[in-house]
């Protein structure tokens, strides 16, 4: 009768945007317990002591970054940046006319462009060259939820690092 049990993930959004604390950490423990299990050889850094250098971050960046310093792998080839990289990525971004202040990069490419999230909460997949390509998220939180839930559904599946994470076939 036990191996009978299902889980049933949440697929809606009947909250909007709002997203608890505890929701933010739960999908992330979910998101690290997934990658441990489906992606050869994981192991994150930990937390990162400079996290404080970073001018009000957005709770569920600051949240993602208390839990670890980069290299987790998100949708495709992004893989989260260290608040290291960050702030790097922040300085790098200033150059672009497409930049706005408030833009915090989280995540990164094998080509170089980032997952940024604005001011305002939404989540862009952002080039240096034409700035952003496409909205991923109304929020990180969101994204992050959206992420978890496809994990938990079999709707991804690591292929390499070359490939990074895909829908499944």
């Amino acid at each position: 009768m036990e191996a009978n049990k299902k889980f049933v993930v949440d697929k809606g959004h009947s909250r909007g945007t709002q997203i608890s604390s505890e929701e933010i950490d739960q999908a992330l423990r979910d998101i690290l317990a997934w990658l441990s299990t489906n992606v050869p050889n994981f192991s994150p850094p930990g937390p990162s002591n400079r996290i404080n250098q970073l001018q009000n971050p957005p709770l569920a960046l600051l949240k993602m970054l208390q839990s670890h310093n980069g290299g987790i792998q998100l949708q495709e080839t992004f893989i989260t940046i260290s608040v290291e990289e960050i702030l790097d990525a922040i300085e790098v971004g200033r150059v672009s006319i497409y930049w706005k202040n408030g833009y915090f990069p989280f995540a990164r490419n094998i080509d170089g462009e980032f997952l940024v999230v604005d001011g305002e909460g939404g989540v862009f997949h952002w080039n240096l060259d034409i700035g952003i390509v496409e909205q991923v998220g109304e929020s990180l939180a969101l994204f992050l939820e959206t992420l978890r839930n496809n994990m938990l559904s079999r709707k991804y599946q690591y292929l390499d690092e070359d490939c990074g994470l895909v829908e499944s076939v």
